[in-house]
């Protein structure tokens, strides 16, 4: 039966040549954008769904609300990451600070300016965090751990970064580096190459520690007032401890430190963002490359 209706098939296509190529192309190009499609999208709703604890994670987000309308920031205050570490003891807390077009200076001598020293512009994936980041993210590691970035001067470098920098992972061990002319770190850990469908490019990632020690370089301070959006924070709830319930205690939090004030104009309100929100809220930027909208895909 099958051969029959091919045997019919193919009279027509060579009895009709030119309305069968128009009709074959049609749905051949039909298939292959639907492909491309499911592909693309599939791709899109995938970012950072591999972490373990992708449903338990979330950024702690700012919304600001003054007169003209309400606001939103990515951002808090370098202080605030202690505060929240000290009256959240029972939920993880981590932070990063990312340096976006840092110069990374690999160095083959103790001598800063040898012409040996292979230099590095990184216009993304250069971070600044502690260990707390990595007990709320995982990652695989091929050497060391997380708890070296405890120490001051110290930083954790991906497979990829170590063959660019050394020529092999294995080599990285213990090698110096010297960010943007200013703070020199040594390696302490290598992590296997994060993937792609990620809003954290984790590339280099040195000690929070060592930022804070070079204040004019990262622009730390201990002033509350002063926000970036380079410096993000994030909690990994506990199963048994909810969003609404930090999110009420955020709000008391909020009160205590950002609005005591009442002369204040604006008011500053400390939220969670869930991590499978990052990568589609344009209201509220992120650590990756493109924000895309849930309403396109």
């Amino acid at each position: 039966m099958f051969k029959n209706y091919f045997s019919i098939a193919w009279r027509n296509i060579k009895r009709n040549k030119v309305y069968a190529a128009i009709n074959i192309s049609g749905l051949a190009v039909g298939i292959a954008a639907c492909l491309v499609l499911f592909i693309v999208i599939r791709y899109e709703l995938s970012y950072d769904s591999f972490q373990p604890n992708y449903k338990h994670i979330y950024h702690v987000a700012a919304k600001i609300k003054s007169a003209e309308g309400d606001g939103y920031g990515e951002g808090i205050p370098y202080p605030a990451y202690d505060a929240l570490r000290t009256q959240f003891p029972d939920v993880v807390t981590g932070a990063m600070f990312q340096n976006y077009n840092g110069q990374v200076t690999v160095l083959n001598s103790n001598d800063v300016n040898s012409a040996s020293n292979k230099k590095f512009l990184e216009e993304t994936g250069i971070f600044f965090s502690d260990p707390n980041f990595f007990s709320a993210f995982q990652y695989k590691w091929l050497a060391g751990s997380a708890q070296v970035l405890k120490n001051p001067n110290t930083a954790v470098i991906t497979k990829k970064m170590a063959e660019k920098y050394f020529g092999g992972w294995q080599n990285a061990m213990n090698k110096i580096l010297r960010f943007d002319n200013a703070a020199t770190v040594q390696v302490g850990g290598v992590l296997d190459d994060i993937p792609q469908n990620t809003d954290f490019p984790l590339a280099v990632v040195a000690s929070y520690e060592t930022m804070k020690n070079y204040p004019d370089a990262y622009g730390y301070t201990d002033r509350w007032g002063s926000v970036t959006s380079s410096f993000q924070s994030f909690m990994l709830l506990p199963p048994n401890v909810s969003d609404a319930s930090i999110n009420k205690r955020l709000l008391a939090f909020s009160n205590e430190h950002f609005n005591a004030d009442k002369k204040d104009i604006f008011k500053t309100y400390l939220f969670l963002q869930p991590l499978s929100d990052i990568h589609f809220n344009k209201q509220i930027g992120n650590f990756g490359d493109h924000i895309t909208s849930r309403t396109t895909l």
